[in-house]
């Protein structure tokens, strides 16, 4: 009964997580690929992303109901379960909540708990209609980190640089789960003509509207099944990941470099712009990122792009037209994707950690751009060290390099900050992740 109960796997995968803090995504596809049996696995993927995005608030709502705070890490996950499809999964109706969730802690060996899991889901059950936050009044801080589950020190940056009501309004969109973009592979199909394709397979879409290549889906269709997917007619990708290679304005007869390429995405995207008349060369450090992007391109009928699989500070000999640093960062702005950065990540690795890396990758990229060449450095979140903080220590210790305006139209019209040269997405002003990227040129 356990190998096909969707709320037992639910509670492994937590009871791996939290000790441990890995990616979410890799423990759910590592799980499930263990129960190929298993028929709701979109239901286990809910109860996990579900008690991750709320973490917070749950834990505040489970605390309420206890009269000891301090519970075994295997009983608050499973109280954790329950209180998530109390609160925040309607479909289920309450009974069938609370009774799978006592019927989880037997299954968990956990039945000395039983009276325990029972009374207080009863509890936030009948209390939930009046949940008393904490006083905002008093503590706008802690009000906003439980009311909206995000980390205090991460609360207390947006406060202070956005203000409260900016912040509040980032926090509220963190917490609201995206629709889901693609990017037409233009070289097998028009943005038009997929749009059609896909509704002729019963998927509804919107033109994106500032990537001349995207697609967005209000819902989230298993794309990954439909026969456009596997035919590599799309790729999935936010759209303000679109936009940076369209920023770096790749050009056919053009050698170009993406530094830290991961799957590859960025690379195929820029091979697609070039219509594969580019000479790409991808980098990452992890061979199975390498394997993985090896993969897509062929299945994307792309073969301008070669792979080296060595780090890219120590990325030697090479010299591009272009070069596209797509930076290692602490992806505060894919929070609404992948709500585990919340916790994953510290204030010491934004401050400290990341724009060091990043500070020594840029040099790196710098090093391997030619002369009158362009370099766009983008990072998947809206913190100032990790992005113009970088770029104007780059700018003042190489006096070889300049800052670039990108240039106006419908691709950026909205997205350029006041300075009138950084790319800067937000998710709850323009509806993608967080996204920011300079564009740089090498004098001599």
């Amino acid at each position: 009964m356990k190998s096909d109960n969707s709320r037992f796997l639910a509670y492994q995968i937590l009871q791996k997580y939290f000790p441990e803090r890995t990616n979410v995504s890799q423990l759910l596809n590592e799980f499930l690929a263990g129960s190929p049996d298993l028929k709701d696995k979109g239901f286990v993927r809910e109860l996990v992303w579900g008690v991750v995005r709320y973490l917070n608030t749950i834990d505040y709502i489970i605390d309420l109901s206890l009269e000891k705070k301090k519970l075994l890490n295997s009983v608050r996950n499973i109280l954790r379960l329950g209180a998530y499809q109390l609160i925040f999964v309607p479909r289920v109706p309450a009974y069938a909540a609370i009774n799978e969730t006592v019927e989880l802690a037997r299954l968990s060996d956990q039945e000395n708990f039983v009276p325990l899991v029972n009374a207080v889901l009863r509890k936030i059950d009948r209390e939930k209609g009046n949940i008393v936050y904490p006083d905002r009044e008093k503590n706008v801080l802690k009000y906003l980190s439980v009311k909206y589950s995000h980390p205090e020190w991460m609360v207390s940056r947006w406060v202070k640089r956005f203000g409260e009501a900016s912040a509040e309004a980032l926090l509220l969109s963190n917490n609201t789960y995206p629709g889901l973009t693609v990017r037409t592979n233009t070289l097998r199909i028009s943005r038009e003509e997929l749009k059609r394709k896909l509704e002729g397979e019963g998927i509804k879409s919107e033109f994106t509207r500032h990537s001349p290549d995207g697609l967005i889906f209000a819902e989230r269709p298993e794309l990954e099944n439909s026969e456009s997917f596997t035919g590599g007619l799309f790729v999935i990708q936010d759209e303000a990941s679109q936009l940076i290679s369209y920023l770096l304005d790749p050009k056919p007869n053009e050698q170009i470099l993406d530094l830290c390429s991961g799957s590859g995405i960025k690379s195929s995207h820029i091979a697609q712009i070039s219509k594969l008349g580019s000479k790409i060369i991808s980098v990452d450090n992890s061979p199975k990122q390498i394997e993985a992007a090896k993969r897509n391109m062929e299945k994307l009928g792309i073969t301008d792009v070669a792979f080296r699989a060595e780090d890219a500070k120590k990325a030697v000999g090479l010299e591009a037209d272009k070069v596209l640093l797509d930076a290692p960062c602490s992806g505060l702005g894919a929070i609404r994707r992948k709500p585990d950065i919340k916790w994953n990540h510290t204030q010491k690795m934004t401050e400290k950690y990341y724009p060091a890396l990043q500070r020594e990758l840029l040099e790196s990229a710098g090093k391997a751009l030619k002369s009158g060449g362009t370099l766009v450095y983008s990072t998947c979140t809206f913190e100032p060290e990790e992005n113009e903080e970088v770029i104007h220590w780059f700018l003042k210790k190489f006096k070889n390099f300049s800052a670039e305006k990108p240039a106006f139209g419908p691709l950026f019209e909205g997205l350029i900050d006041e300075s009138g040269y950084f790319l800067k997405t937000y998710p709850y002003k323009h509806d993608m992740d967080g996204f920011f990227a300079a564009k740089l040129a090498r004098i001599n």
